[in-house]
């Protein structure tokens, strides 16, 4: 008869807990759906935003003749990067000497000072431009920028584009090397 007596007595103050609870709970979620209006979702449509002025152009197609007549396909020449305002001044300052890169996907790994950049990628420095099709990859520590994948150095002092199945620049002493 005690038990009987002990459950009837804290039975009220659980359900009345319970019913705190639920109440507590049903004006949480209450205010929840009066604040939901508040919260807009953004809708502005892509295709309204400015173009970004640092993008570059697409990349052109060129068709060059070879000696035998036919077709040679060849990438840009590099160097040819829009340039905004910053850019500009950047490129006129003295004592420094400005290089350009362009690929799809670059990697810099601090530990061995080398620069990765994959795909259809260019270096474009002092008038030399170094083109690939696969990588190029620059070694800080000798000063050496290898391209790999029909690779093709270009620009002031060669009578010739300079191609191999892989090259190696020279940054130091302005020198490219054809390996075979």
């Amino acid at each position: 008869m005690l038990i009987l007596l002990a459950i009837m007595f804290f039975r009220p103050g659980a359900a009345a807990a319970q019913q705190q609870d639920t109440t507590t709970q049903s004006r949480v979620l209450e205010r929840l759906r009066q604040r939901a209006p508040l919260i807009a979702r953004d809708t502005t449509p892509v295709d309204t935003l400015e173009q970004d002025s640092l993008a570059p152009p697409p990349p052109q197609q060129v068709e060059l003749v070879s000696d035998t007549g036919g077709p040679v396909r060849r990438q840009p020449a590099g160097g040819q990067l829009a340039q905004d305002s910053i850019a500009r001044a950047l490129m006129r300052l003295s004592g420094f000497i400005a290089t350009e890169y362009t690929a799809p996907f670059a990697r810099y790994h601090a530990d061995s000072a080398t620069l990765r950049l994959v795909g259809e990628s260019s270096v474009a420095r002092e008038g030399q431009v170094l083109n690939a099709d696969s990588l190029i990859v620059y070694y800080r520590d000798t000063g050496f920028a290898c391209g790999f994948g029909r690779p093709t150095l270009t620009g002031e002092g060669l009578d010739a584009p300079l191609e191999s199945d892989s090259l190696c620049y020279d940054v130091t002493r302005g020198v490219g090397r054809a390996y075979n």
